[in-house]
Order: C-alpha cells, then structure tokens, then sequence
C-alpha cells in the first residue's frame, strides 16, 4: 500500500495489483518507468514524459490478456481502474499501457503488433486532444492511416481511406468520426464524467 494512492482513495485490491509497475524515488514519489524516461507523481505535480516508450501494467505477451487498455499516464490507467473496478473482472486479463505525453506511431504498431486479437479499450481525456488521441490509436490499431488538422473555423480536417472529412471541434469524438465516415472500430472509449481526465475527479474514490 502506497501511502499516496491510499490518500486517493484507491482500494487495496487495485494498489495490490499495480504495485509491481511503479517505483519511489527518494522523496516517495511514485515513479513509472517507460524504459527510457519516467512519469512521476507527487503531491502537488505531475511529470508525464513524452517519449516513444511505453509504461506497462502486464506483458504484451501475456496468453492470458484478453483486452488492453491504452491512455497517456500509469496515474490516470490507476484511477480509472479504481472507478471501473466493478466491471473490469479479473485483472490478471486486462493489459494496462500508457504512451506518455505524445502518442506516437511507433507506439501504436507495437501495441498491434504484439497485441493482435485482443479487445482495446481507450481512456484519453475528455477534450479535443484526448478525442483526436482516440481516433488515431483507432485508425492504427486497425492498420489504417488518418490525418487530422485543426483550422482556425473551429473545424477537424480529416483524411481516412481516401475520403476528406469536415467536422465540427465542437462534439467531435470517436463516435461522431464514426458515423461520417461509416466505419466501426469497435473500440471502447471512457472518460470522466465529471472532469477532463480521472485525475480531475480523483475525490471520488
């Protein structure tokens, strides 16, 4: 038990569970390693490198995964499994991932390529970036390339599988992208109901 995730509110089944994936620096602070850089978490900040590593709560080779679960911070992959816990099951089948500040092609095609027929589920923040995160990870975990430029009309531009689409900022999400284009990536995308991200409504738990 982590006396700054205790602070939080996180249950002892989930500190049990992701205790394993994180370090402390010599001041307490929770440090998560993504190979070459760390996201680090203390109270009062919060470092999240960007980097083409990844932080990892499982092995990517794990025959026992059946889904995977992809965001920018190990910090808010915790909290949202303390909010989920409930429907999540059994832990062990789930790998937790997160890309750090940046979400990176290399990031995505190592994550397909190693991750191939399970289940993904996203859980980037609740504002336009967070939304244009869901649909890139989308588009590269079904191998399809995509193109989103923001204007200053506050509309999306976006070029997938040949076709040009105009959307409003204003609503635009994973499932709005969906219905113009009339493509089904069968991802789940989760969000905090109450903040931009789980960490904005960490007094929940």
């Amino acid at each position: 038990m982590h006396p700054f995730l205790s602070r939080l509110g996180i249950p002892t089944v989930i500190q049990q569970h992701f205790t394993p994936f994180y370090t402390n620096d010599d001041s307490g602070n929770l440090c998560f390693s993504y190979h070459d850089h760390q996201e680090v978490f203390g109270f009062g900040f919060h470092r999240v490198p960007a980097t083409e590593g990844l932080w990892m709560a499982g092995e990517l080779s794990d025959p026992a995964i059946k889904s995977v679960f992809i965001s920018h911070s190990a910090m808010e992959v915790i909290l949202f499994a303390a909010r989920y816990r409930h429907l999540l099951g059994p832990l062990y089948q789930h790998l937790f991932l997160a890309t750090g500040a940046g979400l990176y092609a290399s990031q995505l095609s190592r994550i397909k390529e190693s991750c191939e027929g399970k289940g993904y589920a996203l859980i980037f923040e609740d504002d336009l970036l967070g939304r244009i995160a869901d649909v890139k990870a989308a588009a590269a975990l079904h191998n399809l390339p995509v193109s989103l430029e923001l204007t200053g009309q506050e509309r999306l531009y976006i070029r997938f599988r040949n076709q040009h689409f105009c959307l409003p900022q204003q609503g635009f999400s994973l499932h709005a992208f969906e219905r113009a284009s009339g493509y089904r990536f069968g991802i789940k995308t989760y969000k905090s109901k109450t903040g931009s991200s789980f960490l904005d409504n960490r007094s929940v738990y």
